[in-house]
């Protein structure tokens, strides 16, 4: 609510100052999911290495019989092995990457980030937002909302991320080469 309410109070300011016109203003999203429950992977897992990420967990396994076990861990707790499709393939069969239930995410306990261990596996988060949820899954969808000077106004029902800044840099007039040594100097931030 606060990030809507700053918004909207720049547009009033923009165009109080007769400015808006001379402004693009671009808003997308990140966080927002609201979480209830953390599933603390230390205690959960304890000893494995693993990476959370919000609603998705990654863990380093040795083999099919090491990610049985740990999905049949993380299945206490409602967590589903949702594949490593997206792992390159040199690294593939020794990651599993997991999706935490609905309102649920994945963290290191606050034990864990003191080196000692112990608790609930579960517990209040320490975020009350995530980093997202499921991917692919409608509920994980982003928005991004451009509007202001030389912008068209539609509406695009969908796209991918890899759309997101090429069509940012054409708004900003900078090369969409993220390599270009122009847009290095840009003052884009």
């Amino acid at each position: 609510m606060t990030a809507d309410r700053l918004v909207g109070e720049l547009h009033q300011r923009l165009e109080r100052a007769g400015k808006l016109h001379e402004y693009a203003i671009a808003i997308a999203s990140d966080h927002g999911h609201t979480i209830d429950t953390a599933i603390f992977t230390d205690i959960a897992l304890p000893g494995e290495l693993c990476q959370p990420e919000g609603g998705t967990l990654h863990v380093v396994v040795n083999n099919d019989a090491h990610r049985n076990e740990i999905t049949s861990q993380l299945a206490e707790f409602g967590a589903e092995y949702i594949g490593n499709d997206h792992v390159p393939e040199v690294v593939r069969a020794s990651i599993a990457t997991y999706a935490a239930p609905h309102r649920h995410s994945f963290e290191v306990s606050r034990t864990g980030h003191n080196g000692g261990c112990g608790g609930s596996p579960v517990g209040r988060p320490r975020y009350i937002s995530s980093h997202g949820l499921r991917p692919g899954a409608p509920a994980d969808d982003r928005f991004a909302i451009f509007y202001g000077a030389g912008i068209p106004q539609r509406v695009v029902e969908s796209a991918t991320a890899e759309d997101f800044f090429p069509a940012l840099a054409s708004i900003l007039g900078v090369p969409a080469d993220k390599n270009s040594d122009e847009l290095a100097s840009s003052r884009i931030l």
